[in-house]
């Protein structure tokens, strides 16, 4: 695991959300790394990035405040062996735009709506309720703005490769930690 937080580490962003992380108790990952206050739902999305989810789930979320509003699996498609990988790329692409689409219209709605719960069908009230902890103005509409919502692939099995291979390097990377004062 401690592999696994310094990765998360090195790779997560700044977040001014109110959160709790699902992994770590009071912010603590292990006795060597804590998260700092307000990273908490960056580590947990690059943590399920990397442990959750496989190569074949596309993670549709807001990239400000590490929001997952889908996860897209692609397995059917890279199944589909009498397509060329340009078509399967092709299938992925447009069914991540129309998922992108429909949460981009929902929030557009939500932030003519304003806070008003009860006028809001199953799907928008759970758009809405993923915002619960964000105390932003307008952020329904920032969250709409082009750039904001982005993908990532899922990495797990990919990650979990490259630590078998680690293994070989260990003592390596052991010995570089040391010595610059990295928790091994």
């Amino acid at each position: 695991m401690n592999l696994l937080a310094l990765f998360v580490f090195i790779c997560m962003s700044s977040s001014s959300a109110s959160y709790t992380s699902r992994y770590a108790a009071n912010g603590v990952i292990s006795d060597s790394f804590s998260i700092p206050k307000g990273l908490e739902n960056a580590v947990d999305f690059w943590i399920d990035v990397y442990s959750k989810y496989d190569t074949n789930h596309i993670i549709v979320h807001d990239s400000e405040y590490h929001i997952i509003y889908e996860v897209i699996d692609t397995s059917d498609i890279d199944n589909m062996n009498y397509f060329s990988d340009a078509i399967k790329q092709e299938i992925i692409d447009s069914r991540v735009i129309s998922v992108q689409k429909k949460y981009r219209d929902a929030l557009k709605r939500l932030n003519t709506m304003g806070d008003k719960p009860q006028d809001m069908d199953q799907f928008l009230y759970s758009v809405y309720s993923k915002f619960d902890n964000v105390k932003e103005n307008e952020r329904f509409l920032n969250a709409a703005r082009p750039g904001r919502m982005r993908i990532q692939k899922g990495q797990s099995s990919s990650f979990k490769k490259g630590l078998q291979y680690s293994f070989r390097y260990l003592p390596e990377m052991e010995s570089y930690f040391k010595k610059n004062n990295i928790p091994v």
